[in-house]
């Protein structure tokens, strides 16, 4: 994926390859890095104590005693020894909670991962490194999450959990299936606290006439024949797609989530709650009132 449309005249020249994305901090990120950390950190010796604890680590506990706060930070980040060793996940970390402790500007730092062609970027909310995916699909997440609900906070918390740095596929799944419930249950079934999804689209299945849904009809071949599938099947199919969990559904083994999959449920689920929000499902007797 492009990150940044300029390429060197070299690489237009066909004198070397295309950049690729860029992980980790490699030699020439790290002078922005420094800088960044030490801005974000400002001289607040509080801030890296709390720092030391939730990050556990030993020696900033040490470096606070004879470095400026922010230089503490560097030190422990550079590692200064006979061996010299740069410690780039503890950079990545550091970066990371200060970000999510609102410290620092985000923006500055989205300038510097987007310039090198990095993997990760700033979330849109400013609050977390997460992967760089394609721009229309994080304006469909923030334009679905700028009500504050539950069904947003479920779905900040599904994108958190599968693009963040230590991704967890199964509990994003879970929370965007939550999201998209949070959403319908008022719609399908508002006296049952404990519909879930798939209990629900049993129950559009069952009597379709009850809702009206703007989705387009599905026109398909079968047998040399055409045929039409309702808007409201397609919108069954979709929440049994979603619906469909692997590592929720029993059985002697625990299945692995694989990572694909999850993420494209995810898209899918976050469309499905854009189109609740915006009327898609409603019931019959909402339209004739």
């Amino acid at each position: 994926m492009t990150v940044n449309p300029w390429m060197p005249l070299s690489v237009r020249r066909n004198q070397q390859s295309e950049f690729n994305l860029v992980d980790n901090v490699p030699q020439f990120m790290r002078h922005g890095i420094k800088g960044w950390i030490q801005q974000a950190i400002n001289g607040d010796d509080r801030l890296v104590a709390q720092m030391a604890l939730e990050l556990r680590i030993d020696e900033l506990s040490d470096n606070i005693d004879n470095f400026y706060p922010d230089d503490a930070v560097i030190a422990c980040i550079q590692r200064s020894g006979p061996w010299d060793m740069y410690d780039e996940s503890l950079a990545l970390d550091v970066m990371d909670w200060l970000l999510g402790h609102g410290c620092g500007h985000a923006q500055s730092l989205e300038h510097i991962l987007k310039s090198a062609g990095h993997v990760l970027r700033v979330s849109p909310d400013g609050g977390r490194l997460v992967e760089r995916i394609d721009p229309a699909l994080w304006n469909e997440y923030e334009q679905v999450t700028q009500l504050d609900d539950q069904a947003s906070q479920y779905m900040q918390e599904a994108w958190a959990l599968a693009f963040g740095r230590e991704p967890n596929l199964s509990d994003a799944w879970g929370r965007a299936i939550k999201a998209i419930e949070t959403l319908l249950k008022p719609i399908v079934s508002p006296k049952n606290d404990k519909a879930t999804i798939g209990s629900m689209a049993s129950a559009l299945r069952q009597a379709p006439d009850k809702w009206t849904c703007k989705l387009p009809n599905r026109e398909y071949k079968s047998n040399g024949e055409m045929n039409v599938k309702p808007s409201i099947e397609v919108f069954i199919d979709v929440l049994a797609t979603i619906g469909y969990q692997p590592d929720r559904h029993g059985g002697d083994q625990p299945q692995d989530v694989d990572e694909t999959t999850a993420r494209s449920v995810l898209f899918l689920a976050t469309t499905v709650v854009g189109w609740l929000r915006d009327g898609t499902l409603r019931t019959i007797d909402s339209i004739e009132n």
